[in-house]
């Protein structure tokens, strides 16, 4: 990664800073610390400018620390997610099975002129009952 250089300034410090950051990118923090610090010194008033930049840390790695927890949790729940995601597909798979077997069981029933099978366990029972039927006429045939 090419390392750039920056010049900013804040709390009226001139600053350079080398990184590999865009431009935009540290001008934008440069800018937030700035503000940060203003803020705290405004707040506190007699804070130093030492001062205000440890709360100006504090704060910093503090939000740091629970965007960190917040993307651990977010990325527990994606994987959580994936698993319920393939549950479902594993139960689409089945019920996809499921509706191949009654389809071939109302096949079945509609060449022998019976209504339709009334559930899953019925259209098995139909299809291994053929199935069987076919074993036994091609024994008999040898």
């Amino acid at each position: 990664m090419e390392r750039n250089r920056y010049k900013t300034e804040i709390a009226g410090n001139t600053y350079t800073i080398i990184g590999t950051e865009s431009k935009t990118h540290m001008d934008m923090v440069s800018r937030l610390v700035d503000e940060q610090l203003t803020t705290i010194k405004n707040l506190a008033q007699g804070t130093t400018n030492e001062q205000a930049a440890i709360l100006t840390a504090l704060n910093a790695m503090s939000d740091q620390l629970k965007k960190q927890e917040r993307l651990l949790s977010l990325e527990k729940e994606v994987e959580e997610l994936r698993v319920i995601a393939k549950r479902v597909e594993d139960v689409e798979k089945r019920l996809s099975q499921v509706e191949q077997i009654e389809r071939e069981a109302n096949e079945i029933m509609a060449k022998k002129g019976y209504g339709k099978v009334q559930n899953h366990i019925e259209a098995r029972q139909i299809i291994n009952q053929t199935s069987k039927e076919k074993i036994q006429r091609s024994r008999m045939k040898k």
